[in-house]
């Protein structure tokens, strides 16, 4: 019962504190990537190790609990969070996309109540910090 009291009231205080998210833009048509960009891409990803698994660990280490809703809402009912707007950010970024800004939102998708070694418990992507 405690840790569903302290569960709830840091999702609350994270819609708090949470401002309005970013959003790609849907439903419109991309236009491919140009050349340069092409380059430019396939050169980040050459100085990158993508297979590296060892961040996504980090990235869910201390989970305690996940986001049974992926719309949290405020007490007035107004979206403050929606985490089905990164549903897109799967498998292998598109020619369009650096690939180390996908690989970044892949990690940033770990959504829910996590616990660090210095017993902090965060609401991750309300980027909130409460001590326990």
């Amino acid at each position: 019962m405690e840790k569903a009291r302290a569960i709830a009231t840091m999702l609350l205080a994270a819609t708090a504190f949470a401002g309005t998210p970013a959003m790609a833009q849907q439903g419109t048509e991309s236009k491919g990537a140009t050349a340069n960009t092409e380059r430019a891409n396939a050169a980040v990803r050459q100085a990158m190790t993508m297979n590296d698994k060892q961040d996504f660990e980090d990235a869910t280490r201390g989970l305690m609990a996940q986001l049974k809703d992926s719309i949290v809402k405020a007490s007035d009912g107004r979206v403050v969070w929606n985490t089905q707007r990164y549903e897109f950010v799967k498998g292998d970024p598109p020619a369009t996309v650096n690939p180390s800004l996908w690989r970044e939102q892949k990690l940033n998708t770990a959504a829910g109540l996590l616990c660090s070694r210095s017993s902090t418990a965060s609401t991750r992507s309300a980027a909130t910090t409460w001590p326990t």
